[in-house]
């Protein structure tokens, strides 16, 4: 094997798109709609701070456990990438520390860190919505 991992991802299909750069790309450019939507249009957050009652349409909900499933696709994506990885990817022993790495900070950030939490407020769903589909694409 070689001693970089060019083959490690079969991303690129024969036209040369690269899925991983064209969601990278997507998730900038929503960042900054989000981000402009939010400071222009003077959208205040629902949470902390700022929030307030919900309503029916943004029911709350255990904040731990909020925590603990948006942070779930994390360690679930490592898990499948460190069980799937072809040969060339788990040679490399960079490779492999750094994904347990990877799996190790959330493993702690999923399944301790909200259990230390003092108190805490509810979430509003929609807000957990948003922290599960920024986790699952991140």
């Amino acid at each position: 094997p070689s001693s970089t991992c060019e083959d490690c991802w079969e991303g690129a299909d024969s036209e040369g798109m690269d899925p991983l750069k064209t969601s990278a790309y997507i998730m900038i450019v929503s960042g900054i709609v989000v981000f402009a939507v939010m400071v222009f249009g003077g959208i205040k957050p629902m949470y902390g701070r700022y929030g307030g009652k919900s309503s029916a349409i943004f029911f709350e909900m255990n904040g731990k456990v909020a925590w603990v499933l948006q942070e779930l696709p994390m360690v679930l994506w490592g898990l499948f990438a460190l069980i799937t990885a072809n040969r060339l990817y788990l040679s490399s022993p960079a490779n492999v520390i750094l994904t347990l790495f990877l799996l190790t900070h959330y493993l702690q950030r999923t399944f301790v860190f909200p259990f230390l939490i003092r108190g805490g407020k509810t979430t509003p769903f929609v807000i957990f919505l948003c922290a599960l589909t920024f986790c699952a694409w991140n």
